[in-house]
């Protein structure tokens, strides 16, 4: 016969009781003290800790919770490169702000792999600590395009493994083709090594929440590639630019399905992002220069594809979110979920986009990035969330730090004439994420974590584990 036994997480970190002995089988359940709780193993008791790496091929993994699809408001730091220091990219404050649930951080693609198989952590490591310290959450993503792919990849040393270089106008920009088998190796490399390295400390593990899909980016780690209809005489035709190097729609969809496969074996368990630009794409087509298919409607086919794919673990999230028009342009059904229509919307018209709209009705997970700067407008933050929340079904809205520092000067009260501080608005954002996702993927905060321990060796064991950001052991010992 099998036991439940229950440790209580003290707000120190201590736990109660904070020996256990159990038998095998048995199933431990922690009930934490406050929803950024967490336990993770360590190898030592009494002593310094002593880092683990995660291991999901292990029966008695503890790690916990892990989990899905973690909603609320979330910070993206400023449109520049993150640094191992704090700066106003992703300054301090945000890890204290109590209305972020989760930070994103955006890593550049030549400065985390500045050489073939050589990788350089040290602007993700400070934040992933922070995370750990703060119990918040972070997604992470990195970023290729003109700035920000390594050059490297095309250098003729790398022999059969060099990458096609794409010339625009005359300039060589380092923008790498998507179905480009070398290049497609390279950027599979580098988040392979991301993998292994947050999986190496199980606490930053337990806090990585989401991934983003990447890699055809032009400036920024949105999904786009520099494209241009060629009306203009004095513009470059980039459609024909991008055939003559190989460019196809379908190409594009296979690097799409391939990295998110990819995804889904090395990042088990973590939701991935589609960051979604409307009309992002060439309507170049290699294959067909007759039949070029436009940017939107490839778009709409990669947000198919994953939902048909990935499922729920696929999250289709607008980066240009705006704040609610005066005289508000609304939905139907306005301000209930679901979002049971999509009549009159417009792209640009102040709404929420339409192909995420129809994705979130479609059964997708969905969410927002807000536009830059709004705290130029007044109480600019206030109607993009009024906006998401009213005419969306978005689970989270990413909001840039600089837009929401006013508030976190004023002791993070209102944000708006409206009352709601931003946790609040994140309280509303959670509210529709257990309605529509907890069946499916559970509680985004849960206050419990279990586990079920199965002995793999013969003999007494022991487990010693601690507060994922706090001092204190505990110990199991299966008898």
């Amino acid at each position: 016969m099998t036991t439940t036994h229950r440790v209580l997480v003290d707000d120190d970190g201590s736990f109660e009781p904070r020996r256990l002995t159990i038998l095998d089988g048995d199933t431990v359940e922690w009930t934490f003290s406050g929803f950024r709780d967490a336990i993770v193993p360590v190898d030592v008791e009494d002593k310094a800790v002593a880092v683990r790496a995660f291991n999901p091929d292990d029966p008695n993994e503890f790690t916990g919770p892990l989990p899905r699809l973690i909603s609320g408001i979330h910070c993206i730091n400023q449109p520049r490169e993150v640094t191992a220091t704090s700066d106003d990219s992703l300054p301090a404050w945000v890890w204290d702000e109590p209305g972020f649930n989760v930070v994103y951080i955006r890593l550049n693609w030549q400065l985390v792999n500045p050489a073939p198989g050589v990788y350089d952590w040290s602007t993700l490591d400070p934040h992933m600590d922070a995370a750990v310290r703060s119990g918040k959450y972070f997604g992470t993503s990195i970023r290729a395009g003109v700035q920000e792919t390594p050059e490297w990849l095309f250098d003729a040393r790398l022999g059969d493994q060099k990458c096609k270089p794409i010339d625009f106008s005359g300039i060589k920009r380092t923008i790498g083709l998507p179905q480009d088998q070398n290049y497609q190796h390279w950027w599979f490399e580098v988040h392979r090594a991301l993998a292994d390295h947050v999986r190496s400390n199980n606490a930053w593990w337990q806090r990585l929440t989401a991934i983003r899909l990447s890699g055809a980016n032009y400036h920024s780690a949105e999904a786009v590639l520099p494209a241009t209809s060629g009306d203009d005489p004095k513009t470059a035709d980039y459609d024909m630019i991008w055939e003559k190097a190989g460019y196809t729609p379908m190409g594009l969809y296979k690097f799409f399905a391939a990295q998110g496969d990819l995804f889904l074996e090395i990042f088990p368990g973590k939701d991935i992002c589609y960051p979604l630009i409307q009309n992002g794409w060439p309507r170049a087509n290699a294959e067909d220069p007759t039949n070029r298919i436009g940017g939107v409607d490839q778009t709409v086919e990669i947000l198919q594809r994953g939902r048909e794919r990935w499922g729920s673990s696929f999250v289709v999230q607008h980066l240009g979110l705006q704040a609610l028009r005066s005289p508000p342009n609304t939905l139907p059904h306005s301000g209930s979920h679901p979002v049971t229509s999509t009549r009159g919307v417009k792209v640009g018209d102040g709404n929420p986009n339409q192909w995420a709209l129809r994705s979130g009705f479609q059964g997708s997970p969905t969410a927002g990035q807000t536009v830059n700067r709004l705290h130029e407008t007044k109480d600019g933050v206030e109607k993009a969330l009024m906006n998401a929340f009213g005419n969306s079904d978005y689970v989270w809205v990413e909001l840039y730090a600089r837009d929401v520092k006013p508030s976190f000067d004023n002791d993070s009260g209102p944000i708006g004439s409206l009352g709601y501080t931003l946790e609040a608005w994140g309280d509303r954002f959670t509210e529709w994420r257990r309605e529509r996702w907890n069946d499916e993927l559970g509680d985004p905060f849960p206050m419990t974590h279990s586990h079920t321990f199965t002995k793999t060796e013969p003999g007494k064991q022991k487990f010693f584990y601690m507060h994922g950001n706090k001092e204190g052991r505990g110990v199991i010992v299966i008898e």
